[in-house]
């Protein structure tokens, strides 16, 4: 749509990309406001622009701000739908997670903290309804299958989704040299901003899990660690943009 109004430019896509950050920035708000409050979703709200590599990729083409937009959109989603028990908001939740995975294939990896969710749901205060889980579940499917059901149907099979999981098979080797390459060219560099952010992490990541029990936050905290280390022992570190979905939340932490 962009590109039939304004021209097929550069400068199209990147208004395409600069919305897409707008959401982002809205979807922290109301992400945050439910559970921890406006002052701290405002707080928030103002320090995510302000992550490592929030503007670079808040303007150029990658699909890092548009997978995260639906992702967080699908958690707000996802909490109302625990809240009420509606099975349609649920398949919507589903929905928004399966976009973000086509953005960004890598966040399919967030299936492992999401059996993390489950797992500490199970062993402690069991709310996660059935319905809370398996309509998200199916409603990943939805996406999904439809994209597949067009690149197949148009003769593009082995197209950009298979070049994306051929870049990607070379970062999921592991082993500590990456690790070390990551702390040299990132986190070395920032060593302040680096503790300063981790401590925000650390000083209210008992609050979704024992004092308000919210699944979504812990989500969120999870797939944000996971990212992490993935980024740190999986990945040869020369591609920091890698770790936003970590610096965004750890940014949304150090508002709240």
């Amino acid at each position: 749509a962009s590109f039939r109004v304004f021209g097929v430019s550069v400068r199209s896509a990147r208004i395409v990309m600069a919305l897409y950050f707008l959401l982002v920035c809205i979807a922290v708000y109301w992400f945050v406001a439910p559970v921890f409050g406006r002052a701290a979703a405002l707080l928030g709200l103002f320090l995510v622009p302000m992550a490592f590599s929030s503007i670079y990729l808040g303007r150029t083409l990658y699909g890092e701000v548009p997978a995260w937009c639906f992702f967080l959109w699908g958690l707000c989603v996802w909490r109302k739908t625990l809240v009420s028990g509606n099975a349609g908001l649920g398949l919507a939740a589903g929905i928004l997670f399966g976009l973000a995975i086509l953005c960004k294939s890598i966040l399919i990896l967030m299936a492992f903290p999401a059996f993390g969710v489950f797992v500490f749901d199970r062993l402690s205060h069991r709310r996660l309804s059935w319905p809370g889980i398996g309509m998200p579940l199916a409603g990943i499917c939805i996406p999904l299958f439809t994209w597949l059901g067009v690149v197949s149907w148009f003769g593009m099979v082995g197209g950009t989704t298979g070049g994306t999981w051929g870049l990607y098979q070379h970062y999921l080797l592991f082993g500590l040299a990456p690790a070390w390459n990551g702390f040299q060219e990132t986190l070395l560099m920032y060593p302040l901003t680096h503790l300063v952010l981790f401590a925000a992490i650390l000083s209210i990541i008992t609050l979704p899990f024992f004092l308000r029990h919210d699944p979504p936050s812990m989500l969120l905290l999870l797939t944000a660690g996971f990212f992490a280390y993935w980024w740190l022992c999986f990945t040869p570190g020369q591609l920091p943009r890698y770790l936003w979905y970590s610096y965004v939340t750890a940014s949304l932490c150090l508002g709240i």
